[in-house]
């Protein structure tokens, strides 16, 4: 659990980092979108370790 919760804050770390980047617009959509995909896929994955 506290690697899941590791995981969390470094990707939300990192898409904030992705965000405030001040590069160009291509490199910083691309690497937004790189980093929205994992949070999902993250997500996705913790929640299919759960059962309802």
């Amino acid at each position: 659990m506290i690697f899941c919760l590791m995981l969390f804050l470094l990707t939300a770390y990192n898409l904030f980092y992705v965000i405030m980047d001040k590069r160009t617009i291509f490199y910083k959509d691309l690497r937004f979108w790189l980093v929205f995909i994992s949070l999902i896929t993250l997500v996705s994955l913790v929640a299919q370790g759960y059962p309802l």
